[in-house]
């Protein structure tokens, strides 16, 4: 029987409009409609009618209903990008140049980053440096300088009644130097070049001028300069009387030789980093030390002074490599793949660590840690997580047994961007909390996401830079999707078979859509309806007897597209 005739084509021949397949002859028995609900992407075996088997390019902004997503613009500004990230406007790292919202600030290593703002510093990782943002310059967090001389002072102090003694140590430097760019008051700075090695320590910077700095030296060992180490030390004040020996003695002619004697303020190696209550935080896989800076300073970890300020370091033992590190509500977070210790408190003599086995977080999965009102989203060893403090949740059991990697995630303030590769494969999947359903948007792989506001921006793998919804349709869009199969016969009240489908859809322009039907386990899809835009249509889908228990359907088209509802009918009673 040949199809009903249309009254108009397309260009190529193609029909247009609503296109209804031969119906065969069935019993006059109870007939009955069940609208499929909208759900979303489905890969597992446990699976319902209107689940999703496979889908493209398709978004959740006008659930109930499946649409298109909008279009993406692209920035042509930003070309051979790196890495991306956002602070009141976005942070680019284009080959060795730092921008920031549009504009050269500074220069930084190439490659990827890890970004984290403290105060009115946006830290850059792995180079050690900062964004200073109220000068736009770029500054390095750590600092040294070598001494060219020092002076060893004793200062009696008279404090109510009682006599004690300051030791201080005044370094002086190279005149060209001008170390109020490096140091200032209160730095954590280590000195090294002493002959003894307890001299070569941690201690606090007192004052600082344009060649001389001042430290508090405490408990000094009586340094002896020998001639072959070529450094001269000059010295002032007398032998603590209290017993801490201070005097710094020379031998040999000090015209005849250069101190060198250095003066640094390290930064630790941190293969994670993070900010929480305005402090850079971070974790070490070679020391397996967790470690925090002093308070609103990302440029001191070495402050250990007993005030809430003070910068914090705390081994940890446990097995394996940490993963990735983020904050979450008032405490930070530090993952295994396995293992989750979380460190609670507002200052150093406070901190407490709580440690608990857990789904963690897969190794090169640290781009996926998102917080969405307050909890946390994550990808683990075993799926996507999400965690508030309690047990971690999992939200990916449509995934099935596939195996996700490289997952790098974001949101809008809604809904949760994850770009992963699932079984190798690249895709960019958006997960609604609102309604439980993630759909895939496209096959590309996006290095860094991206949040201003409302916006998401994405890093394409090939370097450039996406606003992810331009607020306005793609024209051009390819989409599809392909439900999980239907099955004919089911056991229940007496049997069923369905007998067509009926889907109503929205289409804009000159977009089309069309369906595909495959009975049974053969590969070959057979087209079954097709319609035009504007306007709403429906495609009646019919479903042939005795052709297998199960049947497979595919939407696909071009431009933008509102599928609407999906209505089963079926029929019931004796054998069907």
């Amino acid at each position: 029987m040949a199809a009903a005739p249309c009254a108009d084509h397309y260009g190529d021949g193609s029909e247009v409009g609503a296109v209804i397949l031969p119906s065969w002859p069935v019993q006059n028995i109870s007939r009955r409609k069940e609208t499929v609900s909208a759900r979303g992407l489905n890969y597992s075996d446990d699976f319902e009618d209107g689940d999703l088997a496979q889908c493209e390019n398709l978004s959740s902004r006008r659930w109930p209903y499946l649409a298109t997503r909008n279009g993406r613009r692209k920035l042509t500004e930003y070309q051979d990008v790196t890495a991306l990230s956002a602070w009141n406007g976005l942070v680019a790292v284009r080959g060795t140049d730092l921008v920031y919202d549009g504009q050269v600030v500074g220069t930084v290593t190439a490659g990827a980053k890890q970004f984290a703002a403290v105060n009115t510093k946006l830290v850059i990782w792995p180079d050690k440096v900062y964004l200073d943002l109220t000068d736009m310059t770029v500054k390095d967090l750590a600092a040294k300088a070598e001494a060219t001389g020092a002076t060893v002072a004793v200062t009696e102090v008279d404090r109510n009644g009682y006599v004690s003694y300051t030791t201080t140590i005044t370094f002086t430097f190279a005149e060209t130097t001008d170390l109020t760019t490096l140091f200032k008051p209160g730095d954590g700075v280590e000195l090294a070049g002493f002959s003894h090695a307890e001299n070569n320590r941690a201690l606090v910077i007192k004052t600082v001028e344009t060649n001389r700095i001042t430290v508090d030296s405490g408990d000094f060992v009586n340094e002896t300069v020998e001639p072959e180490l070529d450094t001269s030390i000059s010295t002032e004040g007398e032998e603590d009387p209290v017993g801490g020996a201070v005097i710094v003695e020379t031998e040999g002619d000090p015209e005849d030789y250069v101190i060198k004697i250095t003066m640094e303020r390290k930064v630790p190696e941190m293969d994670f980093i993070c900010e929480s209550k305005n402090r850079l935080w971070g974790v070490s896989n070679e020391t397996k030390t967790i470690y925090s800076s002093a308070l609103g300073d990302p440029t001191n970890f070495n402050v250990f002074s007993g005030i809430s300020t003070d910068s914090y370091a705390l081994p940890v033992a446990t097995a394996g490599d940490f993963t990735g590190c983020c904050k979450l509500s008032s405490s930070v977070l530090f993952f295994k793949e396995q293992v989750l210790h979380r460190i609670y408190g507002d200052y150093p003599a406070e901190y407490a660590m709580h440690t608990t086995e857990m789904e963690g977080l897969r190794a090169g999965c640290h781009k996926s840690l998102t917080i969405i009102n307050d909890a946390l989203f994550y990808v683990g060893l075993h799926g996507v997580f999400t965690y508030a403090g309690g047990t971690p949740v999992d939200i990916s059991r449509i995934f099935g047994n596939h195996v996700l990697t490289e997952a790098v995630g974001c949101t809008d303030g809604e809904k949760f961007w994850l770009s992963v590769l699932v079984d190798g494969e690249k895709g960019l999947y958006v997960f609604d909390p609102n309604v439980g359903a993630w759909l895939k948007e496209d096959r590309f792989r996006f290095t860094d996401i991206a949040r201003i506001g409302e916006a998401v921006y994405l890093l394409k793998e090939d370097g450039t830079v996406w606003l992810a919804d331009s607020g306005e349709p793609d024209r051009d869009i390819d989409w599809m999707l392909e439900y999980a199969p239907f099955y004919e016969d089911t056991e229940g009240q007496g049997r069923k078979r369905v007998t067509r489908l009926l889907i109503r859809a929205e289409l804009e322009g000159k977009a089309w859509m069309a369906a595909e039907t495959r009975t049974g386990p053969g590969p070959k899809w057979t087209e079954a309806g097709k319609i035009k835009g504007p306007g709403e249509d429906m495609i009646v889908l019919n479903v042939p007897p005795n052709r297998g228990d199960v049947y497979r359907v595919r939407l696909r088209g071009h431009g933008p597209c509102t599928l609407k509802n999906v209505v089963r009918e079926h029929v019931r009673g004796g054998d069907g």
